[in-house]
């Protein structure tokens, strides 16, 4: 893999490009949305979530039928 980096120099107002080559064992893991345990949570309590999309607004709909199934395991 080719990795490509901008070093400006400040002083003398110029730039140059460098070009790096990595191999893909050096890549940084993604990070686990915070969102997966707190989903999981719900999960192991019985409630079951359909939904997998942690960064997208929630519906009222989808709102309402999250605390239908929240009160339906309280009752």
């Amino acid at each position: 893999m080719l990795i490509l980096e901008i070093v400006e120099n400040q002083k003398e107002r110029t730039s140059t490009w460098k070009f790096t080559k990595k191999d893909s064992s050096s890549r940084v893991k993604p990070q686990e949305h915070w969102g997966k345990a707190q989903r999981q949570k719900l999960i192991d309590r019985g409630i079951d979530i359909n939904e997998g999309r942690y960064d997208e607004p929630m519906t009222r709909a989808e709102g309402m039928a999250l605390n239908n199934k929240t009160l339906d395991k309280v009752e």
